[in-house]
């Protein structure tokens, strides 16, 4: 979608009218923006989103039946045949307000204030999901600033960048044929080329996404949070889940991590939780539930390491160390989206055996 023409005339008309209006408007000009917006590319998401906004805002107390509710409603449209736009983040963005409300965290507003954010179509359909609360201060606190806009536009070109140029003409169309070409097509080397092929084509093109997301966000007068920081340099799992796909990892740790730890003082039992999570809001399905799992048993593995093992085995240079552990991680990363790249067990488990060497 950012890369149709439609998409960026959208969005150069959407922010012009916003600061073209007397301030009093803007609130009103983006609401109205976002309704068009969602009522364009879909109108089934925009009649499911308002009533479920409607609804949560209107509920008393009582989060848990609202958010177990909610979680099955993800799953279900996750699993159905339809694919609403951006049914993944607004049903995050439902939760974290249900929950947030019961607990008091947020300051007085207003329902209109509560649609803008549910709506706010920059993020709307790729994120990053961004808190309530960071968006009524942006909201209250919103003035021109030449600066910021002119950093909004850089992060859109540097998103687009990502996208077209890396992710589309480098990765795509250079690289992956390159690569694949050069390679016998059953051996080790081509399983596992296809699997980093898959994951950069995957950053690039969803980094961008949220650089572009990022990017309107600052147009409009809104910061809204970071969604990558170079993943793929991670010395260990920990460091790549701060840094991919970041408002989804700290969305799992504030509701999911940290809510089983404190309750059950178990933090392994949090990590698998959480990782479950994370495999169900991309797609309800035994293929994610194991590669959740793969990644949850990679980080009790580096706990395990770094409690019991580290401290016994001879120290390493610095550098050593760093690029070892980068390159370590970067291969387990790649590997397991062998897992999602395949449409079922057998071709898992082929590629699989391909990556290591196994008899066929």
């Amino acid at each position: 979608m950012p890369q149709s023409a439609e998409f960026v005339l959208f969005c150069i008309a959407a922010v012009s009218l916003h600061w073209l209006v007397p301030a009093r408007w803007q609130g009103a000009v983006l609401l109205l923006c976002s309704v068009m917006f969602l009522g364009y590319w879909d109108l089934p998401s925009l009649v499911l989103l308002i009533v479920a906004t409607t609804a949560v805002y209107a509920l008393p107390g009582r989060p848990v039946p609202l958010i177990v509710g909610l979680a099955l409603l993800l799953c279900g449209l996750r699993s159905s045949p339809w694919v609403l736009l951006g049914v993944g983040f607004y049903v995050l963005k439902l939760i974290h307000y249900a929950v947030e409300r019961e607990a008091g965290t947020f300051p007085p507003h207003g329902i209109l204030s509560w649609f803008r954010y549910m709506l706010f179509f920059p993020t709307l359909a790729v994120g990053p999901i961004h808190r309530f609360e960071d968006f009524l201060r942006d909201e209250r606190r919103k003035r021109w600033d030449g600066a910021m806009f002119a950093a909004g536009i850089e992060r859109a070109i540097h998103g687009y960048a990502k996208m077209v140029v890396l992710a589309d003409f480098c990765i795509k169309r250079q690289l992956g044929p390159y690569l694949l070409g050069a390679l016998p097509p059953h051996s080790g080397r081509a399983a596992f080329s296809r699997c980093v092929i898959y994951g950069l084509d995957l950053y690039f093109t969803f980094a961008g996404s949220s650089d572009i997301a990022i990017g309107l966000g600052l147009l409009l007068g809104y910061r809204v949070g970071e969604n990558f920081d170079y993943p793929f340099l991670s010395r260990n799992l920990g460091e790549f889940w701060q840094s991919w796909h970041m408002s989804l990892s700290a969305w799992c740790r504030r509701y999911v991590f940290l809510p089983v730890t404190l309750r059950w003082h178990r933090p392994a039992l949090g990590v698998l939780l959480a990782m479950l999570a994370v495999a169900l809001w991309h797609e309800p399905s035994l293929r994610y539930l194991l590669w959740g799992m793969y990644h949850a048993a990679g980080i009790a593995i580096w706990h395990g390491y770094r409690k019991w093992a580290a401290p016994r085995l001879p120290a390493l240079p610095a550098l050593g160390q760093d690029v070892a552990a980068t390159l370590l991680t970067f291969t387990f990363i790649m590997a397991g989206f062998a897992i999602t790249r395949n449409p079922s067990l057998s071709a898992i488990f082929g590629e699989y055996q391909r990556m290591l060497g196994w008899p066929g």
